[in-house]
């Protein structure tokens, strides 16, 4: 005896149809996986405080005002300036450094000083860094535009602001948070 399926069981041709319209939908979906990995991996590495505080505003984000206030030594301020662009081109994702606009400002702060003057300048800048850790870089980044920008408060145009994230490539430690600079 042959037993025959009721309708309900067979497939239409729209149903096939839609069937591969919701595929494609997925498929298309899952393209967009590594953009939402990121994010989730960006969110995960930080606490919802320290997300809050990744803006481009001095008044939420503490690094951003700690490293816009100028230095009383304008020679060390400028020596500032040109280490932490150098930090966020290299560090916050998609930023590239603009090198004849900093090396014009190299060259306009510290042409006829001695040797001396500058090494002292440069300790003195340098110690703004000390105890810099991956969440003021982080937050940095964040407020790239607001210091480096096209209208920027430190060095206008001198650091394209990319994403406004960190990159968290194998720099970034969960078991030493704090970074190393280069003198």
């Amino acid at each position: 005896m042959r037993t025959s399926f009721p309708n309900t069981f067979r497939t239409s041709r729209l149903a096939r149809i839609g069937q591969s319209l919701i595929v494609t939908l997925l498929l298309s979906l899952m393209s967009f996986g590594p953009a939402w990995a990121r994010s989730r991996s960006y969110e995960s590495k930080f606490t919802p405080f320290q997300l809050n505080r990744m803006t481009n505003d001095p008044k939420t984000n503490p690094a951003l005002a700690t490293f816009s206030e100028p230095l009383d030594d304008p020679i060390a301020e400028a020596l500032k300036i040109v280490k932490l662009a150098g930090l966020m081109a290299g560090n916050c994702i998609g930023s590239k450094i603009n090198s004849p606009l900093v090396r014009s400002f190299i060259k306009e702060k510290l042409s006829g000083l001695s040797k001396d003057k500058i090494e002292d300048s440069r300790f003195k800048a340098d110690h703004t860094f000390q105890g810099m850790d991956f969440v003021d870089l982080a937050q940095l980044c964040a407020g790239i535009d607001y210091m480096f920008g096209p209208s920027g408060r430190l060095l206008p145009s001198a650091v394209t602001a990319g994403v406004g994230e960190m990159d968290l490539g194998p720099t970034g430690s969960d078991n030493n948070p704090y970074l190393r600079l280069q003198p």
